[in-house]
């Protein structure tokens, strides 16, 4: 069963993950997943902030450091020397991997409307995510 701590180390190792290939991506699409990579990240730095507020505010206390992060979560951290499609694809399982968790999670929430519409909001992004993974291989 996971939990919102889950999905805040999920989503934290992944964003972390999305900066490393951002930095280090070669390849011909170069200037395309630069960007996406990029796009993805900030989208990230957002999503993970409210996460940590609805923890907040459901009265719990947030993660905080990378060490937390990775007892909680199934996701590891970023390969090295890997090709632009190595890295879509672990993208895109890892994204798959948060999209089956917060599914999960949505259904605890159901008495709680302003943790269920930002656990929805959360689910948009990396379903789009998927999409947009998917369509470059």
């Amino acid at each position: 069963m996971h939990s919102l701590d889950n999905i805040l180390s999920d989503l934290s190792v992944l964003n972390l993950k999305t900066k490393n290939y951002h930095w280090n991506i070669k390849g011909p699409r170069f200037i395309f997943l630069h960007e996406l990579f990029q796009k993805h990240y900030e989208e990230m730095d957002d999503l993970i902030d409210e996460l940590a507020e609805q923890i907040k505010i459901l009265g719990g206390t947030p993660l905080g450091s990378m060490k937390e992060y990775l007892a909680k979560t199934d996701l590891k951290e970023a390969g090295k020397n890997l090709s632009e499609d190595e890295m879509l694809k672990d993208l895109l399982k890892d994204h798959k991997h948060i999209v089956h968790a917060l599914k999960e999670v949505i259904i605890n929430y159901d008495e709680e409307p302003g943790a269920q519409d930002m656990l929805t909001e959360l689910l948009k992004f990396h379903e789009k995510s998927v999409w947009m993974i998917e369509s470059h291989l």
